[in-house]
């Protein structure tokens, strides 16, 4: 029976600076001249909601509308060398990905992040070896998380009949738990849920 281990990718694997969202919406908010971007806000989608995406965020939480808000926010974004300097890969991640090739464990990821963000951090930090599948739901037939869909479609491209995921936010442990399999919640001490995963590591070590 082929088991696989799937990864959410932000605040998992790699670490953004909150600071590079506050100045995403201040940037926004300036160019719109409109938008709740309060503190709490921010750092609500920062940690992903348990109860809707951040898509769906955006209009409700934000009071954007949201093709003015993906417009301007891919603007900021897309300039990867500029907003590289926010982000760097966790320390315990390619020693982790490498051991479990070594033991040819089959991986897989799965984020939400849309792929002008996505793409470039992947490629930039984690390079092509590591995910065969490397799922990204935004704007897809897949719904975002907490919906079980990515991690779903995963598995089964991968072809894993059991798997585990390895997240850090409410929206991972639901999503996990909605697919049937063990959610790992990934304490990186950044945030707490409410959520109850099956396990809680404090380091990807652990998954040794």
């Amino acid at each position: 029976m082929k088991k696989g281990m799937i990864f959410d990718v932000d605040g998992t694997l790699i670490k953004t600076r909150k600071e590079l969202f506050f100045e995403a919406f201040k940037f926004i908010r300036n160019e719109l001249g409109y938008g709740d971007c309060s503190t709490e806000n921010i750092e609500r989608f920062i940690q992903s909601d348990k109860e809707m995406s951040r898509n769906v965020m955006i209009e409700r939480v934000f009071g954007f509308n949201h093709d003015n808000f993906a417009e301007l926010f891919k603007l900021y974004m897309s300039d990867f060398e500029k907003v590289k300097c926010f982000k760097s890969l966790y320390s315990d991640v390619k020693f982790v990905l490498d051991e479990l090739q070594r033991r040819e464990v089959i991986m897989g990821a799965v984020t939400d992040a849309p792929p002008f963000i996505a793409i470039p951090q992947r490629d930039y930090f984690l390079g092509n070896g590591y995910f065969p599948e490397f799922v990204m739901t935004y704007k897809s037939d897949l719904r975002d998380k907490p919906a079980p869909d990515g991690l779903l479609y995963c598995m089964k491209q991968l072809g894993a009949e059991k798997a585990v995921f390895v997240g850090d936010s409410d929206s991972d442990i639901i999503a996990a738990q909605s697919a049937g399999i063990p959610a790992i919640w990934i304490d990186r001490g950044e945030h707490s849920i409410s959520a109850k995963p099956d396990r809680r590591i404090k380091t990807l070590y652990e998954l040794l």
